[in-house]
């Protein structure tokens, strides 16, 4: 399961579309990225990557601020999304699900599918509002920076810029 905001939680199944998916992802490490109107809203390859999969699953555009993410159940399964899984040379496959929000009705894709890229690269981006990127790591294969568990394990968001660390492999 992954958990969307205190005491909700939702199966990777339910989030993925993918029995297959969901279990070669159990058990992994889920990184929540949102962005707000004032954000940039570019998603970049953090690593470099084939995108190996890529399916567009439709829905609604409810917000996706924590007091949304409180308040409607199954949110972040229930809006509009790009389910990727992008084949990185140092991470193994990881999923990179773009969740559009209120006020974003398009993620548009930059990027193809079965071609390299090189880290930095621009994959997608989010027409105007909010919205969220979710990274799922297979299990064992990524250790999380100990300031952003932290600051998670209080509460808090922790800002993030493009280009960041935010963690390291452990293959």
């Amino acid at each position: 399961t992954v958990i969307q905001a205190k005491n909700q939680s939702y199966s990777l199944e339910k989030l993925l579309k993918s029995k297959k998916l969901a279990k070669e992802f159990q058990g992994g490490t889920c990184i929540r990225l949102r962005l707000s109107p004032y954000h940039y809203h570019r998603a970049h390859f953090f690593d470099d990557s084939i995108i190996v999969l890529s399916r567009k699953i439709k829905g609604s555009l409810h917000s996706v601020n924590p007091l949304a993410l409180e308040n409607v159940r199954n949110l972040l399964c229930e809006n509009k999304r790009i389910v990727n899984v992008l084949r990185t040379k140092t991470f193994d496959d990881v999923a990179l699900i773009e969740i559009g929000a209120l006020f974003v009705g398009s993620i548009v894709h930059t990027a193809s599918l079965s071609k390299s890229y090189k880290r930095g690269k621009e994959l997608s981006y989010f027409k105007f509002g909010g919205s969220m990127i979710i990274l799922l790591f297979k299990k064992d294969t990524v250790e999380i920076d100990e300031d952003i568990l932290l600051q998670t394990k209080l509460g808090y968001e922790s800002k993030v810029k493009v280009g960041e660390k935010i963690g390291r492999c452990c293959l």
